[in-house]
């Protein structure tokens, strides 16, 4: 059994990783471990009693409550399996909306989406059918990663439809969203940190509360 909710406090914030939902994988390598060879990744899942053949990926947005802003990061699949024949048999049904619930949460609440790069499974959340689920937030996004998008330039072959998703998806928010570079502050306690590799423009998220330091660092060491 595993919850759909797991809270913690941090300094004077509220911390809360949601299950969105998760998907059974066939193999690990070369998707981890791409570098190595297929035996090093193996040994490595078995020394940490991981199944190589078989693993969970888990889909996990975090909601950071300061006392006065709810801030989620990244929105899960949502309804992408729904609405996309071609994503059917690759993504689970996500459930953000409906576990925030089991936080005391609506998503009616969340003052501030942050999107910390713009693959499906951060941003299939954003909207279910054509309409924001979070109707009251600001937006933020990274500005090199919002660029890249919807530049659509050197987007290789295998993220076109991608590409076509975050235009579909996030292009429509910009007149609500914040672009952030390095450095930049979310809300006090929050700022954004430069983790691009996984997408050219990827944004990790540094916390801190009394004297507490936190590092939301999304897909940083998941290969491209």
């Amino acid at each position: 059994m595993q919850p759909f909710i797991y809270r913690f406090k941090f300094g004077g914030f509220e911390v809360t990783n949601i299950l969105d939902s998760k998907a059974a994988r066939e193999g690990l390598h070369p998707t981890f471990g791409g570098e190595q060879p297929v035996e090093a990744a193996r040994a490595l899942a078995d020394a940490n009693h991981i199944d190589a053949s078989r693993y969970e990926h888990p889909f996990i947005p975090t909601v950071v409550n300061t006392g006065t802003q709810l801030v989620l990061f990244d929105t899960g699949n949502g309804a992408l399996r729904q609405e996309h024949e071609r994503l059917r048999s690759r993504m689970p049904d996500g459930h953000l909306a409906e576990r925030l619930a089991l936080a005391g949460y609506k998503p009616e609440d969340v003052d501030v989406v942050v999107i910390t790069h713009g693959h499906p499974d951060h941003i299939g959340g954003l909207t279910a059918g054509g309409r924001p689920v979070f109707p009251n937030a600001r937006y933020v996004f990274g500005a090199a990663e919002f660029d890249f998008w919807t530049r659509g330039e050197n987007v290789r072959e295998a993220r076109k439809f991608n590409r076509e998703l975050f235009m579909q998806i996030c292009a429509p928010l910009a007149e609500r969203a914040t672009f952030l570079k390095p450095g930049d502050e979310v809300v006090t306690g929050i700022r954004a940190v430069d983790a691009a590799g996984h997408s050219p423009g990827l944004m990790a998220y540094h916390i801190e509360s009394e004297d507490k330091r936190l590092l939301i660092w999304a897909d940083t060491c998941i290969p491209t």
